[in-house]
């Protein structure tokens, strides 16, 4: 299996997930309702080294619920081949709380630039900044 993601051209996602908690099952649409999550945008040249300590911090349980970055085929795919995007998820956008706190662990690895924050069921929507005259993200921080 692929791990990394500027490399990676059989899988469009890479997860990751707290220890113990590999074998997610997908949720049904209304247990989605309040998750969302961080969308860290990154250049090629440094996605390796980024998406890996977010990963490592993702499996510690020092992140939210889950991560997963885009891999090499799937910005290929969208025509973006400098860009990747991590998805950084909580379990609760209304808890402000964990979800800035989850947001402060992210700077603490070096994610310094705003990022927006997304309610994961805009996306199960197809709803996309560059598909909606509308803000869409919860929060940019």
């Amino acid at each position: 299996m692929c791990q990394i993601p500027s490399k990676c051209i059989h899988n469009s996602w890479i997860y990751s997930y707290p220890q113990g908690n590999h074998d997610k099952e997908v949720e049904p649409l209304e247990d989605i309702s309040k998750v969302g999550k961080w969308l860290v945008f990154i250049d090629r040249n440094n996605i390796d080294r980024i998406w890996s300590d977010i990963k490592k911090a993702t499996e510690k349980g020092t992140l939210g619920i889950e991560a997963k970055v885009s891999s090499k085929k799937q910005t290929d795919a969208f025509g973006n081949k400098k860009e990747h995007v991590i998805c950084v998820y909580t379990k609760n956008l209304e808890d402000k709380d964990d979800v800035m706190r989850v947001r402060n662990q992210l700077r603490k690895l070096g994610i310094n630039h705003k990022i927006p924050y997304k309610r994961d069921l805009d996306t199960v929507l197809g709803k996309y900044v560059r598909t909606t005259q509308t803000k869409i993200s919860v929060y940019y921080d």
